[in-house]
């Protein structure tokens, strides 16, 4: 979480302000969307650890990584109205869980 924590706080002071061309679009439009469902699923197993509980197979960080990226385009619609849906954006959450799943499995791998 605190890596992500980093990598969210590098992007929003130095490299959203600084970066263009398409590296830029892309940590303005899609980093954030990408980092949410690790940093999510990370504290949502620090407390699922504590009832011994793990999540980790792939179908099910899937499943929550598509539905958080459902959730929030919605609730953006919801809060903000002039905001706009973008259907990368559930993409970048999907990324974000298989990003996820893939450091879990290295790191269980490691351990």
């Amino acid at each position: 979480m605190a890596m992500i924590a980093l990598i969210y706080a590098l992007n929003a002071v130095v490299i959203k302000p600084d970066a263009g061309g398409a590296f830029g679009y892309f940590a303005v439009c899609y980093l954030d969307d990408i980092m949410a469902p690790c940093f999510v699923l990370s504290y949502v197993n620090i407390v699922a650890g504590a009832a011994g509980l793990r999540i980790r197979g792939f179908a099910v960080i899937e499943a929550l990584s598509v539905t958080m990226g459902l959730f929030w385009e919605t609730a953006s619609q919801l809060l903000k109205p002039e905001a706009v849906a973008d259907p990368l954006d559930i993409a970048a959450c999907a990324l974000g869980g298989v990003i996820y799943w893939a450091l879990c499995r290295r790191l269980d791998d490691e351990f």
